[in-house]
Protein backbone atom coordinates (compact mmCIF):
# COMPACT_ATOMS: atom_id res chain seq x y z
CA UNK A 1 0.00 0.00 0.00
CA UNK A 2 1.46 3.54 -1.24
CA UNK A 3 1.92 6.18 1.47
CA UNK A 4 -0.28 9.48 1.09
CA UNK A 5 1.66 11.90 2.59
CA UNK A 6 -1.00 14.81 3.65
CA UNK A 7 -0.43 18.76 4.81
CA UNK A 8 -1.50 18.18 8.32
CA UNK A 9 -0.79 15.91 11.02
CA UNK A 10 -3.97 15.26 12.07
CA UNK A 11 -7.96 16.43 12.22
CA UNK A 12 -9.59 17.74 15.38
CA UNK A 13 -12.88 19.15 16.26
CA UNK A 14 -11.43 22.53 15.88
CA UNK A 15 -9.63 21.68 12.71
CA UNK A 16 -12.71 20.20 10.88
CA UNK A 17 -14.90 23.19 12.65
CA UNK A 18 -12.37 26.05 10.80
CA UNK A 19 -12.33 23.79 7.28
CA UNK A 20 -16.40 24.19 7.54
CA UNK A 21 -16.53 27.44 8.23
CA UNK A 22 -13.86 29.14 6.70
CA UNK A 23 -11.24 27.62 4.13
CA UNK A 24 -9.13 30.24 3.82
CA UNK A 25 -8.39 30.34 7.24
CA UNK A 26 -8.05 26.99 7.71
CA UNK A 27 -5.26 26.70 4.73
CA UNK A 28 -3.51 29.56 6.63
CA UNK A 29 -3.96 28.12 10.22
CA UNK A 30 -3.37 24.37 9.14
CA UNK A 31 -1.34 23.58 6.10
CA UNK A 32 0.66 27.06 6.33
CA UNK A 33 0.89 27.30 10.23
CA UNK A 34 0.46 30.99 10.00
CA UNK A 35 -1.38 31.34 13.84
CA UNK A 36 -1.88 34.89 13.59
CA UNK A 37 -4.83 35.44 14.65
CA UNK A 38 -6.02 37.77 17.73
CA UNK A 39 -8.18 36.20 20.68
CA UNK A 40 -11.38 37.71 21.88
CA UNK A 41 -11.78 38.67 25.35
CA UNK A 42 -14.24 35.66 25.87
CA UNK A 43 -11.76 32.90 24.56
CA UNK A 44 -9.11 34.53 26.86
CA UNK A 45 -11.69 34.15 29.64
CA UNK A 46 -12.57 30.46 28.36
CA UNK A 47 -8.90 29.53 28.24
CA UNK A 48 -8.52 31.08 31.65
CA UNK A 49 -11.18 28.78 32.66
CA UNK A 50 -9.55 26.00 31.77
CA UNK A 51 -6.37 26.83 32.79
CA UNK A 52 -8.04 26.89 36.43
CA UNK A 53 -10.39 24.35 36.50
CA UNK A 54 -7.42 21.84 35.14
CA UNK A 55 -4.90 23.19 38.17
CA UNK A 56 -7.96 22.93 40.30
CA UNK A 57 -8.75 18.91 39.30
CA UNK A 58 -5.00 18.01 39.45
CA UNK A 59 -3.85 19.90 43.05
CA UNK A 60 -7.62 19.82 44.34
CA UNK A 61 -6.50 23.57 45.30
CA UNK A 62 -8.66 25.97 43.95
CA UNK A 63 -6.95 29.35 44.77
CA UNK A 64 -3.80 27.70 43.28
CA UNK A 65 -6.05 27.24 40.03
CA UNK A 66 -7.57 30.58 40.33
CA UNK A 67 -4.01 32.36 40.75
CA UNK A 68 -2.90 30.37 37.70
CA UNK A 69 -6.03 31.32 35.23
CA UNK A 70 -5.21 35.35 36.42
CA UNK A 71 -1.82 34.50 35.22
CA UNK A 72 -2.41 33.57 32.11
CA UNK A 73 -4.57 36.87 31.75
CA UNK A 74 -2.40 38.78 33.25
CA UNK A 75 0.84 37.48 30.73
CA UNK A 76 -0.75 37.54 27.53
CA UNK A 77 0.18 40.58 24.92
CA UNK A 78 -2.27 43.02 24.47
CA UNK A 79 -0.75 42.45 20.30
CA UNK A 80 -2.42 38.73 21.65
CA UNK A 81 -5.77 40.03 21.99
CA UNK A 82 -8.76 41.99 20.51
CA UNK A 83 -9.97 44.02 23.59
CA UNK A 84 -12.50 45.45 21.53
CA UNK A 85 -14.31 49.10 22.32
CA UNK A 86 -14.48 48.21 26.38
CA UNK A 87 -12.60 44.80 26.89
CA UNK A 88 -9.63 45.34 29.73
CA UNK A 89 -7.98 43.16 30.98
CA UNK A 90 -9.59 43.40 34.60
CA UNK A 91 -12.36 42.92 33.09
CA UNK A 92 -11.25 39.77 32.04
CA UNK A 93 -9.76 39.08 35.03
CA UNK A 94 -13.32 39.93 36.99
CA UNK A 95 -15.11 37.74 34.49
CA UNK A 96 -12.63 34.55 35.35
CA UNK A 97 -13.57 35.39 39.06
CA UNK A 98 -17.49 35.26 38.01
CA UNK A 99 -17.44 32.21 36.19
CA UNK A 100 -15.24 30.21 38.58
CA UNK A 101 -17.83 31.27 40.75
CA UNK A 102 -20.58 30.24 38.77
CA UNK A 103 -18.98 27.11 37.97
CA UNK A 104 -18.19 25.84 41.51
CA UNK A 105 -21.94 27.02 42.27
CA UNK A 106 -23.58 24.15 39.98
CA UNK A 107 -20.20 21.65 40.13
CA UNK A 108 -22.12 18.12 40.01
CA UNK A 109 -20.85 15.39 41.92
CA UNK A 110 -18.52 14.30 39.74
CA UNK A 111 -16.96 11.05 40.99
CA UNK A 112 -13.01 9.98 41.11
CA UNK A 113 -10.92 12.28 38.46
CA UNK A 114 -8.71 9.96 36.86
CA UNK A 115 -7.79 11.73 33.53
CA UNK A 116 -7.72 15.53 33.42
CA UNK A 117 -6.66 17.38 29.72
CA UNK A 118 -6.38 14.09 27.74
CA UNK A 119 -4.72 13.71 24.91
CA UNK A 120 -5.67 10.66 22.32
CA UNK A 121 -4.89 10.28 18.76
CA UNK A 122 -6.65 7.82 16.83
CA UNK A 123 -5.62 6.54 13.37
CA UNK A 124 -8.69 4.08 13.38
CA UNK A 125 -11.87 4.48 12.70
CA UNK A 126 -15.29 2.48 13.77
CA UNK A 127 -15.02 -0.20 12.42
CA UNK A 128 -11.23 -0.75 12.52
CA UNK A 129 -9.90 0.39 9.04
CA UNK A 130 -6.82 2.70 9.47
CA UNK A 131 -8.12 6.41 8.47
CA UNK A 132 -5.53 8.28 6.08
CA UNK A 133 -5.30 11.19 8.08
CA UNK A 134 -5.61 10.68 12.52
CA UNK A 135 -7.87 12.20 14.81
CA UNK A 136 -7.17 13.84 17.68
CA UNK A 137 -9.24 14.97 20.47
CA UNK A 138 -8.87 16.80 24.08
CA UNK A 139 -11.26 15.38 26.84
CA UNK A 140 -11.30 17.97 30.21
CA UNK A 141 -12.02 15.71 32.81
CA UNK A 142 -12.32 12.22 32.59
CA UNK A 143 -14.01 10.87 36.11
CA UNK A 144 -15.56 7.77 37.47
CA UNK A 145 -18.52 7.42 38.84
CA UNK A 146 -20.47 4.37 39.81
CA UNK A 147 -18.48 2.61 37.71
CA UNK A 148 -19.59 4.56 34.72
CA UNK A 149 -17.21 6.85 33.05
CA UNK A 150 -17.81 10.18 32.74
CA UNK A 151 -16.11 12.74 30.15
CA UNK A 152 -16.45 16.70 30.66
CA UNK A 153 -16.10 19.46 28.25
CA UNK A 154 -16.05 22.78 30.02
CA UNK A 155 -17.93 25.13 28.22
CA UNK A 156 -19.23 28.36 29.96
CA UNK A 157 -21.66 30.83 29.22
CA UNK A 158 -19.89 34.52 28.33
CA UNK A 159 -22.54 37.21 29.03
CA UNK A 160 -21.65 40.51 31.44
CA UNK A 161 -22.32 39.16 34.90
CA UNK A 162 -23.44 42.38 36.91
Amino acid sequence: MNEISLPIEHLSYSSMRLYCSNQQQFFKNYILGIWDIKSSVVALVGKAFHKTMETYYRTGDLDMGIVTGQQLISKISDAEVDWGKTGTREGAMKDLANVVNFYMNEEPDLGKVIGIEENTTTDHGLNGSVLPLPIKAVTDLVTEKDGNLHIYDYKVAYRDWE
